[in-house]
């Protein structure tokens, strides 16, 4: 048994296509090698899962040169980068690019070996794979494409820019009054803004939810000359929310929230 090498094309077209889950399989098969080989107690499927955390320890036993920099670019590329909003995550797919000098280095040891491991080349199991990767693919790119039409947008979004079926729920819903126009709106829903969301229009402020029982609308409001107080809670990471707390008269307060684009830089 010895580490599994991988042409270099296949690896990174299975890689992308996969959507990475191919980058999980190529980890496990190479630290189950150094577990049998070095005789440890490692768990190869935990360091495959977090790959990110263990591959400067699988490039220094593959002796690549610039381990550092490479096992730092993987990590922000695969962790960082992926909690970024729509659509800038897709560059989290970069993370393919540090990993190719460990398939080269195990490649080259291999070779040197004079022997090579039958899923070296292309093959039916590898075909198969490409196939579903591509179906995989073309979901993802239909429930993108469905997200972004139907569901709410994961940032503030001006009155301008609002769907039109939004528009008109928050007037079928009595959330705009007369004359009433959004300015800005934001809604923390995951299908549709009917569940909760806020906005800031030319006379003041509103923040609604429903009961996810009963499916009662509640509705908070405040004008701009009932504002006395502002209070900011600012999210401490991408997948949190700000929190804007509005002080009305007599101490009432009105909450609504931002996404991690309105947090401090």
């Amino acid at each position: 048994m010895r580490y599994s090498p991988v042409r270099i094309d296949k690896f990174v077209i299975l890689f992308l296509l996969t959507v990475g889950a191919y980058g999980f399989v190529w980890f496990y098969r190479n630290w189950r090698y150094i577990k049998t080989n070095e005789g440890t107690s490692i768990w190869p499927w935990a360091r495959a899962l977090f790959s990110p955390l263990w591959y400067y320890q699988m490039l220094e036993r593959l002796d690549v040169q610039g381990k550092g920099l490479l096992a730092a670019a993987f990590f922000i590329l695969s962790l960082g980068l992926s909690r970024l909003p729509d659509p800038y995550w897709m560059l989290a797919f970069l993370g393919v690019l540090p990993l190719i000098p460990a398939v080269k280095a195990i490649n080259d040891l291999n070779e040197r070996s004079a022997t090579r491991h039958p899923s070296f080349g292309w093959r039916r199991r590898s075909a198969a794979v490409l196939v579903l990767g591509l179906l995989l693919g073309l979901l993802l790119s239909v429930a993108l494409v469905l997200a972004g039409t139907f569901a709410p947008s994961t940032a503030v979004v001006s009155g301008d820019a609002m769907r039109a079926s939004d528009t008109d729920y928050l007037r079928e819903a009595g959330l705009l009054l007369e004359g009433e126009e959004v300015l800005y709106f934001y809604s923390t829903g995951f299908l549709s803004i009917h569940s909760e969301g806020a906005f800031a229009s030319n006379l003041g402020v509103t923040s609604y939810g429903t009961d996810v029982g009963t499916e009662d609308l509640s509705v908070g409001y405040l004008a701009y000359s009932e504002i006395v107080d502002i209070e900011i809670t600012y999210s401490s990471g991408f997948w949190g929310d700000t929190e804007v707390r509005l002080e009305g008269p007599g101490g009432g307060k009105l909450v609504p929230v931002l996404p991690v684009g309105g947090r401090r830089r």
